[in-house]
C-alpha cells in the first residue's frame, strides 16, 4: 500500500507597501541591527543635557553663605564659635549681612543686641565694645502712655540719659 503524502506550501509572501517581500518572523534579515557609535551619540547627549541643567541651575541661583546665630546670644556677651554656623541662603542686596568668611573674625566680639537662634547675623548686632560702655548703665523705667517721648522707641534711639549736673543729678536728656 502506498500513501501519499502531500505537503503545503506556504503562500507566497504578500509584498509590503514599498514593494518589498516582508521580513519572516524566523528569518536573520528581521533582527534589528546594533549601531555602536548611535548609542554612544545618544549617551553623550543625555550627559550633556544633565551637565548643562546642573550648570543653569547653579548660575541662576543666587543664594550665598552667610553667618547666622546657632544658640540665642544675649546683649553684650561674647560671642563663641559655638554661637554661630554658616547657613546658604538667598538674601536680597539690600540687607546688611556677614558673610560666611568673617565668621572667625566675629568669635571674641560682644553683642550689640539680643540676637535669636537662627538670625542672620548683621554687622551692626556686633560690637567690639561692652554695652552699655563702663561707666554707664541700662535702667528700666515704667512710664504711662503721656510719659512717653514724643519720638517712640525705634532702632538707635537710646531713650534718655541722667548725667550729673553743676548742682547734683542734672535731669532727663
Amino acid at each position: 500500500m502506498q500513501t501519499a503524502t502531500t505537503s503545503r506550501s506556504a503562500a507566497p509572501a504578500k509584498p509590503a507597501l514599498n514593494g518589498h517581500p516582508k521580513p519572516d518572523a524566523t528569518s536573520s534579515t528581521g533582527k534589528l541591527r546594533r549601531r555602536p557609535a548611535m548609542v554612544l551619540l545618544s549617551v553623550g547627549l543625555v550627559v550633556l543635557g544633565a551637565m548643562l541643567g546642573v550648570a543653569i541651575w547653579i548660575l541662576s541661583s543666587s543664594s550665598v553663605e552667610v553667618v547666622v546665630a546657632r544658640a540665642q546670644i544675649d546683649r553684650g556677651s561674647v560671642i563663641t564659635a559655638d554661637d554661630l554656623a554658616v547657613a546658604r541662603v538667598a538674601v536680597d542686596p539690600s540687607i546688611p549681612v556677614v558673610p560666611a568668611g568673617q565668621l572667625d573674625a566675629l568669635v571674641g566680639q560682644r553683642a550689640a543686641s539680643d540676637v535669636a537662634a537662627g538670625t542672620l547675623l548683621s554687622p551692626t548686632e556686633v560690637t567690639d565694645e561692652l554695652v552699655p560702655a563702663t561707666g554707664e548703665s541700662v535702667v528700666g523705667v515704667a512710664l504711662s502712655t503721656g510719659q512717653l517721648p514724643a519720638e517712640l522707641n525705634r532702632p538707635g534711639f537710646s531713650g534718655g540719659r541722667v548725667l550729673p549736673g553743676p548742682a547734683g543729678p542734672g535731669g532727663f536728656l
